[in-house]
């Protein structure tokens, strides 16, 4: 599919430290997260990109990096990947499941699903890849972000909605590249119809380090605030655990 080459591509061109700059919180309450829940064996990172992120999360959570796997389809971020150590997955999801059965303690799958168009596919294969009792924990953005509420009472669509196009589209806050935005209760349906038992809901939100200026600064504020409630929040985070099968 070509559509799905350029993307690859485009993510094969990304700069992985300005992404952990400006996504930085992000990425830290993640950290927080997987140290609470990860207690040894092994860890697969779906989407993991270059290790960039995969190397803060190994500090933030104690995961030894011989336990650490990346799963991409954009190769040249594995590539990357391999030289600093991570054992990498080649994975085009929607074709060849290349994860083993009853592998994995904990998966993480951070800004991924949104991409997907069998969201049951990916979640019947990490089912699988897990072992009897192990978690998964996914993150997603949140159509019904406190943001969005806004928005769309002034007739604007959502931040990380889809655009009309691949090609163009106005509000520069639309993505091409998402398929699937949609709320925390719906997820959480998807995830128990999969196997899964919810165990937690973590609200999340991406900002830089540090804002410099006073509206970015009056938004982080908000942010932080509203990160108390998931359905709420500008990502919404679920950990759950495999209980059976789906």
């Amino acid at each position: 599919m070509n559509d799905l080459k350029e993307v690859a591509w485009g993510y094969d061109q990304l700069g992985d430290d300005w992404y952990f700059e400006a996504q930085f919180t992000r990425f830290e309450k993640i950290g927080k997260v997987l140290h609470k829940y990860y207690n040894g064996g092994k860890f697969l990172d779906v989407g993991g990109l270059s290790g960039r992120i995969g190397r803060h999360y190994i500090s933030s959570a104690g995961i030894p990096m011989s336990s650490y796997y990346i799963s991409d389809f954009a190769p040249g971020k594995l590539a990357d990947a391999e030289k600093v150590g991570f054992n990498t997955i080649f994975w085009e999801i929607g074709k060849a499941d290349p994860l083993p059965e009853y592998f994995f303690d904990l998966c993480l799958c951070a800004e991924v699903i949104e991409h997907i168009f069998d969201t049951e596919s990916l979640l019947h294969s990490l089912h699988k890849t897990l072992k009897t009792g192990g978690h998964l924990f996914l993150t997603t953005p949140n159509l019904v972000q406190w943001r969005n509420r806004f928005r769309m009472l002034f007739g604007k669509s959502p931040f990380h909605g889809n655009a009309p196009s691949i090609h163009t589209h106005l509000d520069p806050f639309l993505s091409y590249e998402h398929i699937r935005i949609c709320v925390l209760e719906e997820w959480i349906h998807l995830l128990r119809t999969c196997g899964f038992r919810i165990v937690e809901t973590v609200g999340l939100y991406s900002r830089t380090a540090h804002d410099t200026h006073f509206l970015g600064r009056v938004s982080r504020l908000i942010d932080r605030f509203f990160e108390r409630f998931p359905s709420m929040s500008v990502h919404v985070g679920i950990i759950a655990q495999k209980t059976g099968n789906p």
